[in-house]
């Protein structure tokens, strides 16, 4: 958790020092524990820097993620939708939101369609648990609500899921 936070806060400082012109960012190096100044001009490394500032804005318990080429459901995947099956169960009122996403390789309308794939997957997986339709929405929107590409196969990879949304 702790770790987290530190990252996440060092995201928000080169965030911040990003949008100042020519000032310096600064980037977590995750290996050895520290941080090192990046320029503005270091295009592959603002890049890497707008992919963890994507990755780092979910919650990895309402994540899904689905192997490439895949619409199985892991054992990690099918154990944090059980901790939301019983959430649900004890309010029917709550409203989860299945929103499913993909990388931005491939065509809009092949996303698409992957993504829809990918939320009726988990949406059947939930209904075979118990959880009343009434309870579930499926919105997959594929690669088009990506903030910034992916250009990491680790990204690109962290992009493949659905995430469950509380309405």
């Amino acid at each position: 958790m702790n770790k987290i936070l530190r990252v996440l806060s060092m995201a928000c400082l080169a965030l911040g020092l990003g949008a100042c012109g020519d000032l310096p960012l600064i980037k977590q190096d995750s290996a050895a524990g520290s941080s090192r100044l990046l320029t503005k001009q270091s295009g592959t490394e603002s890049v890497q820097l707008r992919e963890a500032r994507m990755l780092a804005e979910t919650k990895d318990e309402n994540l899904i993620f689905f192997d490439n080429g895949s619409l199985e459901i892991n054992a990690e995947g099918r154990n944090k939708l059980s901790r939301h099956v019983a959430r649900l169960k004890a309010d029917e009122k709550l409203q989860l939101i299945l929103l499913s996403q993909t990388g931005d390789q491939g065509s809009t309308s092949y996303n698409l369609a992957i993504a829809e794939k990918q939320a009726d997957a988990v949406y059947k997986w939930l209904r075979a648990a118990g959880v009343p339709a009434g309870q579930l929405r499926r919105y997959p929107v594929g690669g088009e609500k990506l903030a910034s590409p992916c250009v990491s196969e680790y990204c690109q990879q962290r992009m493949r899921r659905v995430e469950l949304r509380y309405a």
